[in-house]
């Protein structure tokens, strides 16, 4: 009796065995496995724009191509190719139906005493100066001589409410801001999340990533605004980018090229880290116990 029950124990445990062990592996390959891509881009007048992803040792695979009037996505996995003829042939009899229901609405016969809605002129309202007061004196509607003083008057008013507002509200933001950084360090937060970009960044296993083009806006300090931030971005993202400035003209030429590989775990194992430590923890606890 004993070795009758020790043998189904044996069993019981042999398969729990092999399904953690295919879990082990899937969950392995998964986080693990190669995640290439590459894309192109360039502006010359039109825009061409390519890329490719492939997960899985090249088993799951999407490719867009976007050259300024035509854009296409191609997902390619297995058994692909079966489940596209059936969206093909689904989409042709859906086609086949909507055509038949436009030729019935074209055959039904319309009604004699359907007429079609008209605006007359007389609907139209026509203010004049003799009932553009009220019985106070105030102006109430306007002809189009004071219409454009009315519309000024009016869109002050709006920007002075709109400024007013913002001046009364700015007490209520400070004061939100002193309670958060009371209850978490929001100078460690922003530093935590600051690295956690820059981590990110490094690990997604940059191969190319340049920059190459000529820019301009009309107002040249715009331009000069953009290169300043150009080369703010260049100590944080590891990117070559080889922009100039065109001062003179409005201008936007150039390309950009990104390839790379990486894998799931160098992307999900930072995040991890980043949420489960302080001075992130607490913030997600309240946001998950709905504590604002």
């Amino acid at each position: 009796m004993l070795g009758i029950l020790w043998l189904i124990l044996k069993i019981i445990l042999i398969v729990l065995g092999v399904i953690l062990g295919m879990a082990i592996v899937i969950l392995t390959a998964l986080l693990f496995a190669p995640f290439k891509y590459n894309a192109f881009a360039r502006k010359n007048g039109d825009i061409d724009v390519n890329g490719r992803v492939s997960w899985l040792f090249g088993i799951l695979r999407a490719e867009y191509m976007y050259n300024g009037e035509d854009s296409g996505l191609v997902l390619k996995y297995p058994f692909s190719s079966r489940i596209n003829k059936r969206k093909e042939e689904e989409q042709t009899v859906f086609a086949q139906q909507l055509e038949e229901v436009k030729q019935e609405r074209k055959q039904e016969p319309k009604s004699e005493d359907y007429k079609p809605y008209e605006v007359s002129e007389e609907a139209e309202p026509n203010y004049t100066e003799e009932n553009s007061y009220s019985e106070h004196g105030e102006k109430t509607y306007t002809n189009e001589k004071s219409g454009v003083s009315e519309k000024i008057k009016i869109r002050l008013t709006g920007i002075y409410n709109g400024l007013r507002d913002f001046a009364a509200n700015i007490k209520g933001y400070a004061d939100s801001i002193q309670s958060l950084n009371e209850k978490y360090d929001l100078r460690a937060v922003i530093v935590r999340t600051l690295r956690l970009v820059k981590k990110l960044f490094k690990n997604t296993g940059f191969k190319v990533f340049e920059i190459n083009g000529i820019i301009g806006f009309e107002d040249p300090s715009l331009t000069g605004k953009l290169l300043g931030i150009k080369s703010a971005a260049e100590c944080i993202i590891p990117v070559n980018m080889n922009i100039d400035g065109d001062f003179n003209e409005k201008r936007l030429e150039g390309s950009a090229a990104l390839s790379g590989r990486t894998n799931l775990f160098r992307i999900l194992f930072p995040i991890a880290i980043y949420i489960l430590r302080k001075p992130i923890r607490p913030i997600v606890i309240d946001y998950v116990r709905g504590e604002k």
